[in-house]
C-alpha cells in the first residue's frame, strides 16, 4: 500500500479553494495564550438563526443551545474549535463546508445530551473527530464527505456502559483521505493520531447500525470501521483503498472488530450488502461473533475475512458471499477465508462457512520465489477444542494458476487439537485454464490433523478441465472417523488420497475419473488405520502407462502391509481381503450408504488397541494410545462396553499416555461447561436478530428524501427505543459471557496444572515432552495469553525435529506458529521439517516432485553461521527473506556446490534462502535462526 500512500497530497483543501474569501460573519475570539473562547448561541440568537450564503469564522468553542442552521456556507474554524450542543438542540447544514486554514486540526461536532445534527451534501476536512454523538443523540448524515478527518464518525463516552450510536437515514457518504491531514491539536487524541485518517466510524463499547439509504465509500484510512467491544450491524457500504503504515503493519483493514459482534447483510432491498477492495485485510475480527451474508470481496492483499481467538460464546457464519482472490501486491499469501475454529459445545453448527462462490486467480508476478506463495479459498483452523459442528457446505470454487504454487480451494487443518465434527459436503471446485503446472501440495479439497469423531467429506464435485492440472482431488491426512463417500473427482494426478493414519475412516460410492491414481494409500502400514472400502467407480485412465491398472499405490510402505486394501480394476464392489493385517470392517456400516459415525460402539480396531494388539513402539504408539484414550474420555459411556477396554482404561490412566489423555480431557470438560449456557447465549442471540429485524424494518418503511425535509424528532425517538433494546440485550450477553468465561478459565487452569506436573519419561521422552510443551502453550492460548517469544522459540524448536522421532508434535508445532512463519514449513511439504533429520519419512518423501533439486541447509535451526548445499553445478545469486517477503541479506557464490552464509545480527524467526542459479529455476528452503 506504500504506492498508494505516496500518491496523496496532491488534492485541493476546502482551505486551498475557500481560505482566502472574505469573512462575513465571526463567532468567538482566538485563542488568546492557549486560551479558547466559549459562545453560547444564544447569546447571539435568542430565538436560534438560519445562516445562509455566508463565510463564517468560529474560534473557540460554539454551544449551540438553540436551533443554529447552515444552508451553502463556508464555515472556517479555528484550531481546536468546537461545535457542541446543550440539551435537545440541533445543528443542521446543507451543502455547507467546515475546515480548517489553521496548522493543526479543529475538534468537530459534538453532540452532548439529546442533542441531534442534520447534515445534507456537506464537506467536513481535518476535525480531531468530525461528529461524536453521545448516548441519547442522534445524526441524519446523507450525502456528506468526511476527508482528512482523524476519525468520522464516533460514540461519544462510553465510561457508564453500552452507548448507542443513533444514525437514522445514513447513506450516500464518502470517508476519505484525499491527502496528508493537518496535525492534531489536542495531546492526546484516543486512539492515537497516526498522521493518516485513523477511521471512517469508530465505536468504542457501543451499538450501531450503520444502514444506508445509498451507498457509502470508505477510501484511503488505516480503518473504513473500527469497532471496539461493539455490536455493529453494516449494509450498503464499499470499503475500498485502506493504507497501512509502521512496522509492524499498522491499518489497511476495511472493518477491524474486537470482543464484538459485526453482521453484514443487505440491510434495505434495493441496496447490496457491502463491497471490499483493495485492503491487506477486508475484514480482520478477534474474538468477534460474525455473520457475513451477500458481501463481496476483492482480496488484493492477504485476506478477505480474517477471523482468531474465537471463544465459546462467538459464532462465526460466513455465507452467501463473493471472493475475487488476486495479488495486487507483493504477498506471501492470500486466503479467502482465515478461521480460527471456536471452542463451544453443542449440536449446532456455530462455525458455518457456506454457499460461498470463490475465484482463485494465480499470478507470480509478485516479487516472490513461486514455490514461497500460496493461496487458499476457505481455510479453516482448529486452534480451539471444540464439540459442536463446524462445516463449509456448498461453496463454488474456481482456481487458475499460470505458475508452480501452492493453490487449495477447501482445507480444514484440525491441529490437532480435541474436536468433533468437521463436515466439507456439497462443495463444487474446478481447476481451469493455464493449470498445465503440477504443485504437489494442490488440493482441492483437503482435511489435516484431526483427532476427534464423526468427520465427513460427502457430496463434493471437484474437476480439472485440462491436463496435470492439479495434484490431488480429496487429501486427508491423519484424520479419525472420517466418512469420505458419494464424492465425484476428474483429472488429477490423485483422484483421492489418504495418508497416514485415518482409524475408523469409511469409503463409499465415490467416482474418480482420468487420474494418474484413482486412489492413492500412503504411509499407514504403521499408523492404527483401519476401515472400510465399499462400492467405487473408477472409469478410463487418460494417462497411459502411468498405473493404469491400479486403483492404489502402495509405494510407501513395503511388502503390500496397508490396512486399506483396494484390488485392481475399474469398477468393483470390495471386500476385506483376509491378508490384510489386522482388517475388520466396522461395525453396522452399508455398503451403499454414508452413514456418520457411530458414536455409541467403538470400533473394532479401537478394541485391538484396547487389547494391546497392533500397537507401535515409541512415539507412534503412544500417539495410538493417546488417541485412543481421549476417545474413551470424549465418549464416558464406552467404559463399560467390555472387560477388554475397561481394563485398557484403568492400566493406563495412570501411564503418560493416559496422564496426557487426561489433560486433552480437561479441555473438552472447560469446553463443556459451556453446553447448557450456550441455549441463553442462542436465546439472547435470537433476541437481537428480532431487535435489528424490528429496526431494519422500520428504515425500509421510511423512504429518506430531502424535500420536505427529513424530521430528526421523529426518527431519532423511534430508532433510540430500538437502540435501547439493543443495548439491553448487549450488555445481558456481555454480562454472561463474563460469567461463562469466569467459569471456562478456571476448568482450563485445572488443565494446566494438570499438564505443569508431568513429567515425560521412557522411549517416546522426546514425543511427551513436545507435547507438554505444545499443551501448556495451548491452554496459555485459551486463557488469553497468546505464545510470547520464549513460547514461540519453543514451538520452532519442535518444529525443527525429526518427525520419525518427535512424532506428529514437530508438524504441529510448526503450524501454531504465527501463519506467515507456518506457512515457512509447506512450501517443501515438511519432508523433513529440518537439515538435522538424517532420514526423511519415506511417505513424505515419496510426495515429493521427482528429479527436482533441492538445496541442503546445516545446522538447522542455526544460530550464527548457516551451511549451504546446493545441486547447482557453477556459482548463483542468493537472497535471504524473511517471512513477509522483505530481503534480509543477498549475495552470490562462486564455489559449488557448499558455501557459508553468517547470519550474526539476524533476529531470532524464520526465513527463506532464496537461490537463484543462472539458466535454471530458482530454489527455496527454509531454516531458522535460534539464539
Amino acid at each position: 500500500m506504500v504506492c498508494f500512500l505516496l500518491n496523496r497530497g496532491i488534492s485541493q483543501t476546502l482551505c486551498d479553494l475557500h481560505g482566502n474569501e472574505a469573512v462575513t460573519l465571526t463567532i468567538g475570539v482566538p485563542i488568546n495564550q492557549g486560551q479558547q473562547s466559549i459562545t453560547f448561541l444564544s447569546s447571539l440568537y435568542p430565538n436560534g438563526t438560519t445562516l445562509q450564503n455566508q463565510k463564517i469564522q468560529i474560534n473557540g468553542i460554539l454551544k449551540i443551545d438553540r436551533l443554529l442552521i447552515f444552508d451553502n456556507c463556508r464555515v472556517q474554524l479555528e484550531q481546536g474549535a468546537q461545535l457542541i450542543t446543550e440539551g435537545a438542540n440541533t445543528v443542521a447544514a446543507g451543502a455547507t463546508n467546515f475546515y480548517t486554514c489553521d496548522k493543526k486540526m479543529w475538534k468537530g461536532i459534538y453532540l452532548k445530551d439529546q442533542g441531534g445534527a442534520v447534515l445534507l451534501n456537506c464537506e467536513i476536512e481535518d476535525a480531531e473527530a468530525a461528529l461524536t454523538l453521545d448516548d441519547g443523540a442522534s445524526a441524519i448524515v446523507n450525502g456528506t464527505i468526511f476527508d482528512r478527518n482523524h476519525i468520522g464518525i464516533r460514540n461519544g463516552d462510553a465510561s457508564l456502559g453500552q452507548t448507542g450510536l443513533n444514525l437514522p437515514f445514513f447513506g450516500n457518504n464518502t470517508f476519505q483521505c484525499s491527502s496528508l491531514p493537518v496535525f492534531r491539536f489536542s495531546t492526546g487524541l484516543d486512539p492515537a493520531f497516526p498522521g493518516w485518517s485513523y477511521a471512517g466510524i469508530y465505536v468504542n463499547k457501543a451499538v450501531a447500525v450503520v444502514s444506508s439509504y445509498g451507498i457509502s465509500t470508505f477510501d484511503g484510512m488505516l480503518y473504513g470501521i473500527d469497532a471496539v467491544e461493539s455490536d455493529v450491524t453494516v449494509g450498503g457500504c464499499d470499503f475500498r483503498n485502506m493504507i497501512e503504515i509502521g512496522s509492524p503493519a499498522f491499518g489497511s483493514v476495511g472493518i477491524r472488530t474486537t470482543r464484538g459482534s459485526l453482521t453484514i447483510e443487505p440491510l434495505l432491498a434495493n441496496v447490496k450488502s457491502a463491497t471490499f477492495d483493495n485492503n491487506r485485510f477486508c475484514i480482520l475480527a478477534n474474538a468477534s461473533e460474525l455473520d457475513i451474508n451477500g458481501a463481496t470481496f476483492d482480496v488484493d492483499g492477504d485476506e478477505g475475512i480474517g477471523t482468531y481467538n474465537n471463544l465459546n460464546t462467538d459464532f462465526i457464519y460466513i455465507r452467501n458471499d463473493t471472493f475475487h482472490i488476486q495479488p495486487n501486491q507483493p504477498v506471501l499469501n492470500q486466503w479467502g477465508v482465515y478461521a480460527e475454529r471456536n471452542s463451544r459445545s453443542g449440536n449446532q453448527a456455530s462455525v458455518d462457512i457456506s454457499n460461498n462462490v470463490v475465484a482463485i486467480v494465480g499470478n507470480n508476478n509478485n516479487g516472490m520465489p513461486p514455490n514461497a506463495f500460496s493461496q487458499l479459498g476457505l481455510y479453516l483452523r482448529g486452534s480451539n477444542p471444540s464439540l459442536d459442528i463446524a462445516q463449509m457446505n456448498g461453496n463454488f470454487v474456481t482456481a487458475t494458476s499460470p505458475g508452480n504454487h501452492l493453490l487449495n480451494a477447501i482445507q480444514v487443518w484440525g491441529g490437532n487439537v480435541p474436536a468433533d465434527r468437521y463436515w466439507i459436503n456439497g462443495n463444487n471446485v474446478t481447476y481451469t485454464n493455464n493449470m498445465n503446472l503440477p504443485f504437489f501440495r494442490r488440493w482441492a479439497i483437503s482435511m489435516l490433523y484431526v483427532p476427534g469423531s464423526n468427520n465427513a467429506i460427502r457430496n463434493n464435485t471437484c474437476l480439472v478441465n485440462n491436463f496435470l492440472g492439479a495434484y490431488c482431488g480429496i487429501h486427508v491426512e491423519d484424520v479419525n472417523n472420517l466418512r469420505l463417500c458419494l464424492n465425484i473427482t476428474d483429472n488429477h494426478e490423485q483422484g483421492i488420497h489418504v495418508f497416514g493414519r485415518a482409524n475408523a475412516a469409511g469409503i463409499f460410492q465415490n467416482t474418480m475419473d482420468d487420474h494418474r491414481h484413482g486412489f492413492l494409500l500412503q504411509d499407514n502400514a504403521n499408523s492404527g488405520m483401519q476401515g472400510f472400502i465399499g462400492t467405487q467407480t473408477r472409469t478410463a485412465n487418460r494417462w497411459p502407462g502411468n498405473y493404469t491398472s491400479r486403483a492404489a499405490s502402495n509405494s510407501a510402505t513395503p511388502n503390500n502391509q496397508n490396512r486399506f486394501i483396494i484390488p485392481m480394476g475399474a469398477v468393483a464392489p470390495v471386500l476385506p481381503e483376509p491378508a490384510s493385517p489386522g482388517f475388520a470392517p466396522l461395525n453396522g456400516v452399508g455398503e451403499f450408504g454414508c452413514p456418520p459415525a457411530t458414536e455409541e460402539l467403538l470400533d473394532d480396531w479401537d478394541r485391538s488397541v484396547a487389547n494391546g494388539s497392533g500397537l507401535q513402539s515409541g512415539p507412534q504408539g503412544w500417539e495410538q494410545k493417546r488417541a485412543l484414550m481421549l476417545k474413551l474420555l470424549r465418549y464416558p459411556e464406552l467404559l463399560g462396553e467390555d472387560a477388554a477396554v475397561d481394563n485398557f482404561y484403568a492400566t493406563n490412566l495412570n501411564s503418560s499416555a493416559g496422564r496426557f489423555a487426561a489433560v486433552d480431557y480437561e479441555f473438552l470438560q472447560a469446553v463443556r461447561l459451556t453446553e447448557s449456557q450456550n441455549g441463553q447465549i442462542n436465546a439472547l442471540a435470537g433476541q437481537r436478530d428480532a431487535c435489528r429485524e424490528h429496526l431494519l424494518e422500520w428504515d425500509a418503511s421510511h423512504p429518506f428524501t430531502v424535500e420536505p425535509f427529513p424530521s430528526l424528532s421523529d426518527a431519532a425517538a423511534a430508532r433510540k427505543d430500538m437502540l435501547d433494546a439493543l443495548k439491553a440485550n448487549w450488555n445481558n450477553r456481555a454480562a454472561l459471557k463474563q460469567q461463562y468465561s469466569a467459569q471456562r478459565e478456571a476448568a482450563f487452569g485445572q488443565a494446566q496444572q494438570l499438564n505443569a506436573g508431568l513429567t515425560p519419561g521412557g522411549e517416546s521422552a522426546l514425543c511427551e515432552y513436545n507435547w507438554k510443551t505444545i499443551n501448556a502453550i495451548r491452554l496459555n492460548h485459551a486463557l488469553g495469553t497468546p505464545p510470547d517469544e520464549a513460547a514461540l522459540n519453543q514451538l520452532r524448536n519442535i518444529a525443527a525435529q525429526c518427525p520419525e522421532e518427535a512424532g506428529s508434535s514437530a508438524i504441529i508445532a510448526s503450524q501454531m506458529l504465527p501463519r506467515e512463519e507456518a506457512l515457512a514449513h509447506w512450501p517443501e511439504e515438511q519432508t523433513s521439517l529440518s537439515g538435522n533429520c538424517t532420514q526423511a519419512r519415506a511417505s513424505r518423501q515419496g510426495r515429493v516432485v521427482t528429479g527436482r533439486p533441492s538445496l541442503s541447509l546445516s545446522p538447522n535451526p542455526v544460530q550464527d553461521v548457516l551451511s549451504v548445499v546446493c545441486p547447482v553445478p557453477a556459482g548463483a545469486n542468493w537472497q535471504i527473506r524473511a517471512i513477509h517477503g522483505d530481503i534480509v541479506a543477498e549475495g552470490r557464490f562462486d564455489a559449488a556446490p557448499r558455501f557459508e552464509i553468517n547470519l550474526a545480527g539476524l533476529p531470532v524467526g524464520a526465513y527463506l534462502l532464496c537461490l537463484y542459479p543462472e539458466g535454471a529455476a530458482p530454489l527455496t528452503e527454509k531454516f531458522i535462526v535460534v539464539k
